[in-house]
This record gives C-alpha cells, sequence and structure tokens, in this order.
C-alpha cells in the first residue's frame, strides 16, 4: 500500500492485538458462548484512522515457534465482528455475557471466513475489514479443532488505507 500517495499502515509495520493469546488458550471449535472470545478497544480515529484493517492469526507452539493446527472435515470457518462504540468508546453492543459469547446483533458481523477442511493452517488472513472509528473485535472459532494450549497464539490486526483524520 506504500506506493499509494497519502496511503500508509498503523504504526509502520505495527500491529492492533484484536483477541488476547490469553483468550486463545486452547480455544475450542464451535457455535457455543464459549467460542467466542473479544478482545478491547481499537481507538481508529483521529491522526491513528485507517479506513481498512485485515486480520491475522498465527498459531504458534510452546517454543513460541510458528506451527499449524489441521482444520476438521466438512465446513470450518472463523467468523470476524467489529462492535462499533457510537459515543466515541464509552459503550458498546451487547454481548451475550460478555467476553466469551457472541453478540446479540447478528448484523455486527463483518465477515465469515471459510476454511479448507482438513488443511494444515499455520496463518489465517481475513483482509479488508472496513473498520469503525471505535470498536472491539470478536472472533467466533469454528474450525474444527481447538487451538494450541500455550498462550503464544497470535490474533491481530494490521490498520492500513488512505490516512487521514476521521474523526
Amino acid at each position: 500500500m506504500g506506493d499509494r500517495a497519502g496511503w500508509a499502515d498503523y504504526n509502520s509495520g505495527g500491529f492492533d492485538t484484536f483477541v488476547a493469546s490469553s483468550d486463545l488458550n486452547a480455544l475450542a471449535s464451535g457455535t457455543a458462548a464459549a467460542n467466542y472470545k473479544m478482545g478491547s478497544a481499537i481507538d481508529n480515529s483521529g491522526t491513528n484512522a485507517f479506513y481498512y484493517g485485515d486480520l491475522e492469526i498465527v498459531f504458534r507452539d510452546g517454543t513460541p515457534a510458528d506451527t499449524t493446527v489441521t482444520t476438521g472435515s466438512g465446513t470450518p470457518y472463523i467468523d470476524v465482528y467489529l462492535l462499533p462504540s457510537l459515543d466515541g468508546g464509552t459503550r458498546y453492543p451487547t454481548t451475550n455475557g460478555g467476553t466469551s459469547a457472541g453478540p446479540t446483533q447478528e448484523g455486527l458481523k463483518a465477515r465469515r471466513h471459510d476454511l479448507p477442511a482438513s488443511t494444515a493452517l499455520g496463518i489465517i488472513v481475513v483482509p479488508r475489514l472496513i473498520l469503525p472509528l471505535y470498536f472491539k473485535g470478536m472472533i467466533n472459532w469454528v474450525g474444527g479443532v481447538s487451538f494450541p494450549s500455550n498462550n503464544n497464539c497470535l490474533c491481530r490486526l494490521k490498520r492500513y488505507g488512505e490516512r487521514g483524520n476521521l474523526t
């Protein structure tokens, strides 16, 4: 994106934590409340504002070194939610029980990202999310297998686009 006039990426290569590594620890697959994980608030306003973001999930072992997980058979996927705050980061949409449940409003799903079945994956990228000014990220993992149980996996957001003051 750096070759486009006025385009940049956040913090020259930096990432936002979308969901904390500790919340991904042994995250099981499914659609029950425990399979949803929500991250902390992200301020995408002012001079830190960017129009787009790419979500990256990196599976890591206990070293931590990159590793793979093999998705289940059938139709594995991950749902990505962006929970916007309309009052500048004070209040966010209601979820079913806080940080470990899905949103009560289905329209907040930003993307369902299908995964190949029975395939070893090391990194998952969900590209081109359109970002609100203030938001929390949430994922629902339905990959058919649990995340590694080591607190080392990453779920992070790379913001980019035309840089500007979006407030």
